[in-house]
Protein backbone atom coordinates (compact mmCIF):
# COMPACT_ATOMS: atom_id res chain seq x y z
CA UNK A 1 0.00 0.00 0.00
CA UNK A 2 1.07 3.15 -0.93
CA UNK A 3 1.74 6.15 1.92
CA UNK A 4 1.06 8.68 -1.48
CA UNK A 5 -2.77 9.78 0.22
CA UNK A 6 -1.61 9.63 3.78
CA UNK A 7 1.26 12.37 2.65
CA UNK A 8 -1.01 14.56 0.67
CA UNK A 9 -3.45 14.34 3.57
CA UNK A 10 -0.68 15.58 5.99
CA UNK A 11 0.49 18.33 3.56
CA UNK A 12 -3.08 19.58 3.28
CA UNK A 13 -3.58 19.73 7.13
CA UNK A 14 -0.69 22.02 7.36
CA UNK A 15 -1.67 23.84 4.11
CA UNK A 16 -2.41 27.90 4.72
CA UNK A 17 -5.14 30.12 3.13
CA UNK A 18 -2.83 30.70 -0.23
CA UNK A 19 -2.34 26.87 -0.75
CA UNK A 20 -5.79 25.43 0.52
CA UNK A 21 -7.21 25.71 -3.38
CA UNK A 22 -3.64 23.75 -4.63
CA UNK A 23 -4.33 20.71 -1.95
CA UNK A 24 -8.29 20.66 -2.60
CA UNK A 25 -7.41 19.93 -6.02
CA UNK A 26 -5.67 16.91 -4.69
CA UNK A 27 -7.66 15.81 -2.45
CA UNK A 28 -10.56 15.75 -4.91
CA UNK A 29 -7.75 13.63 -7.31
CA UNK A 30 -7.50 10.92 -4.62
CA UNK A 31 -11.44 11.30 -4.04
CA UNK A 32 -11.79 10.05 -7.53
CA UNK A 33 -9.43 6.85 -7.66
CA UNK A 34 -10.87 3.58 -7.05
CA UNK A 35 -7.76 2.43 -5.56
CA UNK A 36 -8.20 5.22 -2.54
CA UNK A 37 -11.10 3.43 -0.78
CA UNK A 38 -9.50 2.96 2.13
CA UNK A 39 -8.61 6.48 2.88
CA UNK A 40 -11.78 8.05 1.43
CA UNK A 41 -12.79 8.86 5.20
CA UNK A 42 -9.76 10.72 5.59
CA UNK A 43 -9.70 12.64 2.26
CA UNK A 44 -13.73 13.41 3.08
CA UNK A 45 -12.48 15.04 6.20
CA UNK A 46 -9.26 17.06 4.79
CA UNK A 47 -11.52 17.97 1.61
CA UNK A 48 -13.89 19.47 4.06
CA UNK A 49 -11.31 21.11 6.30
CA UNK A 50 -9.40 22.71 3.24
CA UNK A 51 -12.93 23.93 1.75
CA UNK A 52 -13.67 25.16 5.92
CA UNK A 53 -10.26 26.98 5.61
CA UNK A 54 -10.68 28.76 2.42
CA UNK A 55 -14.29 29.77 2.26
CA UNK A 56 -15.49 27.46 -1.06
CA UNK A 57 -18.47 26.34 -0.72
CA UNK A 58 -19.86 22.71 -1.33
CA UNK A 59 -19.83 22.26 -4.83
CA UNK A 60 -17.25 24.82 -5.84
CA UNK A 61 -14.34 23.33 -7.05
CA UNK A 62 -16.04 19.95 -8.78
CA UNK A 63 -16.22 18.07 -5.43
CA UNK A 64 -16.68 14.74 -6.47
CA UNK A 65 -19.73 12.62 -4.75
CA UNK A 66 -20.22 11.58 -1.21
CA UNK A 67 -21.67 8.14 -0.02
CA UNK A 68 -21.96 8.97 3.55
CA UNK A 69 -25.06 8.29 5.27
CA UNK A 70 -26.14 10.83 7.36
Amino acid sequence: MSSYPIDVINQALHAHDPDCAYWLERINALLRDPANGLHRKALEHTRDYLEDASGLADGACGRPPSDDCQ
